[in-house]
This record gives structure tokens, C-alpha cells and sequence, in this order.
């Protein structure tokens, strides 16, 4: 089974054991960092979501890809050690000898387009828009983060997803981004 969305990929790893709710109120400043980094390194190292987060509506999932088993359901495998093979299959199919004529070729493959991402006319839109970031959960993991410059609270891992504003292209990456203080 893939994941197309973290509430695929929660239900996922909770069929598979992979997953523990935590229900007790946490606080996003310094707790849910300290209970993550204790269960990760212990031997029940499981994905966590914390369902009652001090200050916030919304809940918390933290170490999410952080097994190789974890990873590999995410990805639709059983085993990391899987996706060589898959891999060495797709680069079979194109001409070419070395890696970058491969890669090349990858380009134009229905494969890339197929990953392409999808645009839909009626999805909901943001533009003009007011976002209250203060409303989200965000961490901060440890007692010195952020200093002297803010309050230390980061997202990590988050989508930032940016275009010209002449719709010449889209990027979308991946930064540690830091919450603005209150």
C-alpha cells in the first residue's frame, strides 16, 4: 500500500504496529522533543502522535521515518534494499550507456510525468490570504535554540513551496524554517 497523504501513512504504520498515540497534554516547547528523542533510542523506537498539544488544536506526529521500516512502508516497500531493484529496472528501459544519458532519457519517460505533480482546478486556494502560523503546533527541541535572535521554535522538514509571480516556475524545497516571535 503507498501512502498519498500523512493520514494514509498514520493509518499505515498503526496497522503495522509502527505507530504509539500519546494523549497526555504535551507542550510543544522542549516536551514532545524530549519524549521523541527518549522513545527513538530506546528499543520500542516507534512514530508518535501526540493528540492533546498545549496551546494548539492540532496534533503532532514526530518521528515518522525514523527506521528503516518506517521509511520503506512510506515508500511502499518492504525493504529499503528494494528500491536498488526497482531502480536498476526503470534505468534498464532507457538507451544510453552512462548515468547522465540515463537520466537524461528519464526526462521524457512517462515515469517522470507520471511523478509530475497534479494540478486541479478547484483546490483550495490560498492567495490573498491571512495565515495565522501562531495557531500551529511548532517545536522547539532545545533549551538554546533560537538564541539571542527569537524564541528557538522550528519547522522542520516543511514544504516551502514557492512561484514567480509570472508563473515561470514553481520550486518547491525543504528548509528549517524558524516560527516568528509573538
Amino acid at each position: 500500500m503507498n501512502s498519498r497523504d500523512l493520514r494514509d501513512l498514520l493509518a499505515l504504520l498503526e496497522t503495522h504496529g509502527e505507530l504509539h498515540s500519546v494523549e497526555l497534554e504535551v507542550d510543544p516547547v522542549l516536551e514532545i522533543a524530549a519524549v521523541t528523542d527518549r522513545v527513538c533510542k530506546s528499543r520500542d523506537n516507534k512514530a508518535l502522535l501526540f493528540g492533546s498539544v498545549k496551546g494548539s488544536c492540532f496534533r503532532v506526529a514526530t518521528n515518522l521515518f525514523g527506521s528503516e521500516r518506517r521509511l520503506a512502508l512510506a515508500l511502499g516497500v518492504e525493504r529499503l534494499a528494494d528500491l536498488t531493484g526497482r531502480f536498476d529496472r526503470l534505468f534498464e528501459e532507457f538507451p544510453g550507456t552512462g548515468s547522465a544519458e540515463k537520466l537524461k532519457a528519464l526526462s521524457t519517460s512517462p515515469h517522470w510525468s507520471a511523478a509530475a505533480p497534479q494540478y486541479c482546478s478547484d483546490a483550495p486556494q490560498l492567495h490573498e490570504t491571512v495565515i495565522d502560523l501562531g495557531t500551529l503546533p511548532i517545536l522547539k527541541n532545545q533549551p538554546l535554540d533560537g538564541q539571542p535572535d527569537h524564541e528557538g521554535r522550528f519547522m522542520t522538514l516543511p514544504l516551502v513551496i514557492t512561484a514567480d509571480p509570472d508563473f515561470a516556475g514553481i520550486n518547491c524545497g525543504m528548509y528549517r524554517a524558524a516560527a516568528a516571535d509573538s
